[in-house]
Formats: structure tokens, C-alpha cells, sequence
């Protein structure tokens, strides 16, 4: 698991890292070296390489970006790759930069003897971004942005070096931007290029090491992490084969209402595929035929009433229950989610209408049982909040204050999906993925983690595992049938490969 720094954070440990004996000169070579790397080899950077007939071109900076993007074109050149360098400006302030400049012309790399002029970019060019890093604050302006609409006419791609030129290590966006096609940050992931709105900014996402000794990042405070899948699969629990359907849990979900029963039949669709023992739906009584022809793997439970749910059979048992898919507004409904609040049947999951009617009651909340697993988007979170939000960071320390005040487990999804503890830490999944912009995608992934907490898993990691493999099984999809026709069906079909990919 990887702390996610600021840009302070990361000049700190920068600091540190020069301060106990690693010189700056060097932190720059391994930095440019790790970039040249990554880009020599097909299996990590896939098609991010030019064209045939087209060249690397390395634009530099005046500052220390500039020089990490120095060492790349040196490392290229020695490789054999065709790479001309273009500087934005002369010279940089740092001695290391100065050497880096000096190593690049003793090993012959073709430089454009005019800096600041406009590069002839070509569509089958690469364009490596080494303008400007995390220490800028102010809007680009000068000659930059004849390059940056330069790039953007010719259509080449762009591999940016720690964040996209016209964006600070914090995420602040004044002004033009050099759009990439991938961003390689170094050490540790900014803050910058996990928000939500940065995501098309950005691009793909690497992060590189550099050598900075972990617990050297100056965040020492730092409550932000991103997940990976090796974190989520210490999460796992082994599957015994020799178990029986009451060893891996009962899932029961609650919802569905007139005209809306098919989100309660992604949700038993993708709950049948977290694991779990069994899944029970509990439905309007006009919903059971629906739900029963359409996914009849799943027991179903009708409700007294025909258009709506308003009471749970006392005789109704599940280890954890997952409320609000469909669920609709109706009095009966909003009371009886009040019920399973102050009486809880089983740990819960709410989301979808159970949150809009837990915003309606605001006072609701004080009875949120320990460990409850809210998952709003944006739009239900902020009437969680009653409240609006100028950006995502401001988004997500609300989620976590919320979280932490509730005693819940917050899943705020998004691009980049934050996983909100009431520890106070927060974690990132980053699945920016539009293909999964659509109506239902949130079903899926209330089925999947009411179905993980059943079967035994804590709500905290309930909540990443199933955020992982709702975003894997997306991101698949999207990538074999391409995102604009994959539909919420492909993407419960696709968790079975995400779940054998996460323990492989």
C-alpha cells in the first residue's frame, strides 16, 4: 500500500532523502533512468511508443523536471531509439540539471538548436512532458502554450513525468494543461492524479520507485493510501473445498419497487458472484416474478405490499444485509429502513434510495449501527453531507470526517473511488473507466460487497475487495469490447475473471 503525497510531502522527502546522503544529482538519474526504462519495454508500456517514422521528443523544462526529462532522452539515445531534445529554456537553477545537460550533449543527443520554438510534432511522434513538475504554482504562459496546442493539433501521444505540465502535486488546475496519454510518478502517487477531475488529464497511471527509504515521505500524519492488488489479496479467505453453503454466509438484499425491480436483479446477479453461500431478495410482492425469472439462482422473499417494500419476515435471517437498490421513496419503505437502522437484522450495507431517505432524516444517522457500509456517489454523498463541494479534496475530507463521526465505512465513488474508514484513513482505488458510467453500476457493486460482508469479511475490507473487483471486472470489459457498448449485464458477467485474476 502506497501513501498518496502532497507536493509539500514529497519536497520533504526529497529533502531528507539529499539530507541523509543521497545526492540530488542522483534521486534525478534513477528518476529519468526508471522513465527510460518503462518506456523500452513493450509488456509495460504497451502501444505508448512512437509510430514508425516518428521520434522521441523530450520536451524540457527550466526547472528540476526538466532535468529528470534530460536523463530520459540520454538513456533513449543510448538505447538506440530516435530522440531529439527541446529545451523550453537554456539553462535550469540547479547544479544537477547543469550536469545532466552537460551528460547529454558528451553522449551525443540530438538537440533543437532553437529552445522555445515551437517543435514540429507529428501524430506518430512521442512527446515526453518534462516541463514542468509538482513545484508549479501559476498558470502557464509564454511559449509553453504554443507547444501544448502544438501537441494537441498534431495528435501525438504524451508520457508526462510525475504530473501533466500546467497541474501542481496537489491538483490545482489554473490554466492549459498538457494532456497524457500516461503519467509516471515517481516514488509515491500525488494527490494530483488521483482526483476524480484529473482523470482525463492524466491518463494511465504508473508509479515508479526512486529509491526514497519508505517512512521518509514527510507525511508522517498522511491518513490517504492507495490500493493495489496485492494489498487487496492479503485481504482474501482461503475457500475451503470441502465447505458448505452455510460456511460462506447468507446475503439478503432489501429494495425494489414498481418499475424499478431490475436494480435488485443486478445486485442478486452480482452478489451470487462475491462468494457467498446464499442470496435472498427481499421484494414487492408484484416484483417476485421478476426477480425470480430473472436470476432464480437467488431465493426470493415478497412483501406484503405489491409496489413497494415495507416489512422484513421476522423469520428472514442473513449474516449481513444490503438496503437501497430500487428502493424508492414510499413512507412505508422510509420506515422500514429506520427499523433495520435502530434494530439491526445483520451488519448493513445502504445505498441508492436508502441514502436519499437517510438524508431526508439526517437525524437517522446517530443510530448507524458500528461498521455500517454507506456507497454514495458524488450526488448522494453531498445530500449525505447537505452540502456542496468545490473539488474532490474537499470532497473526500468531508467523506472521511463523516465516516470517522458515523462510525461507518464510507465508499465514495467516483474516477477514483475513496474508501473512507471511521479510523480516519482514507483509501484510493483509482478505476476511471467510462464505460461504467451508467445506470446500475452502483447495483453491481452493492451486490458484490453485501455479499462479501456476509460472508464474513470485515466492512473495511468488504468494502476495497469488492470496489476492486467491481472496477477489474469494468475495466476488462472495457477493454475488450471498448466502453461505449458495454453494458452494467457484461460487466456482472466479467467478475468471475476478476475474482481469478485477484488470486492468482
Amino acid at each position: 500500500m502506497r501513501a498518496v503525497v502532497t507536493s509539500d510531502g514529497m519536497r520533504q522527502a526529497e529533502r531528507r532523502a539529499i539530507g541523509s546522503g543521497v545526492p540530488a544529482l542522483d534521486l534525478m538519474e534513477r528518476a529519468g533512468t526508471e522513465v527510460a526504462q518503462w518506456l523500452l519495454d513493450p509488456g509495460r508500456s504497451g502501444t505508448v511508443r512512437p509510430s514508425p517514422g516518428g521520434v522521441y521528443r523530450v520536451l524540457c523544462g527550466p526547472g528540476d523536471n526538466g532535468g529528470d526529462g534530460l536523463v530520459v532522452a540520454r538513456h533513449l539515445h543510448l538505447a538506440g531509439r530516435s530522440v531529439v531534445v527541446h529545451r523550453l529554456a537554456e539553462s535550469g537553477p540547479s547544479d544537477a540539471c547543469h550536469a545532466q545537460w552537460e551528460r547529454l550533449k558528451a553522449a551525443g543527443v540530438p538537440v533543437h538548436p532553437t529552445s522555445g520554438e515551437v517543435p514540429p510534432f507529428a501524430s506518430g511522434d512521442l512527446v515526453v512532458d518534462a516541463l514542468f513538475g509538482i513545484g508549479l504554482n501559476r498558470p502557464l504562459e509564454g511559449p509553453v502554450i504554443a507547444w501544448i496546442e502544438a501537441v494537441r493539433t498534431a495528435g501525438a501521444q504524451v508520457v508526462a513525468l510525475d504530473v501533466p505540465s500546467g497541474m501542481d502535486g496537489d491538483g490545482r488546475v489554473t490554466g492549459i494543461v498538457l494532456c497524457a496519454t500516461a503519467t509516471l510518478t515517481f516514488q509515491w502517487p500525488k494527490l494530483a492524479v488521483l482526483l476524480p477531475a484529473n482523470a482525463d488529464l492524466v491518463g494511465a497511471l504508473v508509479v515508479l520507485p526512486i529509491g526514497i527509504a519508505e517512512g521518509s515521505d514527510g507525511q508522517e500524519d498522511m491518513c490517504w493510501y492507495l490500493q493495489d492488488r496485492s494489498d487487496l489479496r492479503e485481504l482474501l479467505h482461503a475457500r475451503p473445498n470441502a465447505g458448505h453453503k452455510g460456511a460462506f454466509g447468507h446475503a439478503v438484499l432489501v429494495g425494489g419497487s414498481t418499475g424499478r425491480m431490475g436494480a435488485m436483479v443486478l445486485a442478486a446477479r452480482s452478489c451470487s458472484r462475491s462468494g457467498v453461500g446464499a442470496v435472498t431478495t427481499h421484494v414487492p410482492g408484484d416484483g417476485l416474478p421478476i426477480v425470480q425469472a430473472a436470476w432464480p439462482e437467488a431465493m426470493a422473499s415478497p412483501d406484503p405490499e405489491r409496489g413497494h417494500v415495507s416489512d422484513v419476515p421476522r423469520g428472514l435471517r442473513g449474516t449481513a444485509w444490503g438496503v437501497g437498490p430500487g428502493l424508492g421513496s414510499h413512507p412505508d419503505s422510509a420506515l422500514l429502513l429506520k427499523r433495520m437502522i435502530q434494530d439491526p437484522p445483520g451488519a448493513l450495507v445502504l445505498d441508492a434510495d436508502a441514502l436519499n431517505l437517510l438524508a431526508e432524516a439526517p437525524t437517522w444517522t446517530a443510530f448507524l449501527p458500528a461498521g455500517t457500509i454507506l456507497t454514495p456517489h458524488v450526488r448522494e454523498f453531498e445530500r449525505l453531507a447537505g452540502a456542496t463541494f468545490a473539488n474532490d479534496r474537499d470532497r473526500w475530507d468531508a467523506a472521511r470526517d463523516l465516516a470517522v463521526k458515523w462510525g461507518c465505512v464510507l465508499v465514495l465513488k467516483g474516477a477514483t473511488t475513496a474508501i473512507c474508514a471511521p479510523q480516519g484513513r482514507l483509501f484510493l482505488q483509482r478505476w476511471a473507466n467510462s464505460g461504467m458510467a451508467r445506470g446500475g453500476s452502483g447495483d453491481v457493486l452493492t451486490g458484490l460487497v453485501t455479499g462479501l460482508l456476509a460472508q464474513g469479511y470485515s466492512p473495511l475490507a468488504a468494502a476495497s475487495i469488492g470496489v476492486h473487483l467491481h472496477g477489474a471486472a469494468g475495466a476488462m470489459v472495457a477493454a475488450a469490447q471498448g466502453p461505449d457498448g458495454m453494458s452494467v449485464h457484461d460487466l456482472v458477467e466479467a467478475i468471475p475473471a476478476a475474482w481469478r485474476d485477484l488470486r492468482s
